[in-house]
């Protein structure tokens, strides 16, 4: 997917005001919710087309790692 579904809290950014905040934006947000649920969807989606998920992820990221 092409956009950022779960907010990230990686080193500084991981802190009880940002946890807090962020995990009461997912509990209390109808909209964020079924978005979620939605990009969730998706992502399985995409992940699963034509079975073996692992092998297509690897494959990807294999190629994305690859000089162009």
């Amino acid at each position: 997917m092409d956009k950022l579904v779960v907010k990230e809290l990686i080193q500084e950014e991981l802190n009880t005001a940002n946890l807090v905040a962020a995990l009461n934006d997912l509990l209390s947000n109808e909209t964020k919710q079924l978005q979620l649920q939605n990009d969730y969807t998706q992502l399985k989606a995409v992940l699963t087309a034509g079975g073996h998920a692992s092998s297509q992820a690897a494959s990807k990221i294999i190629a994305f790692l690859q000089p162009v």
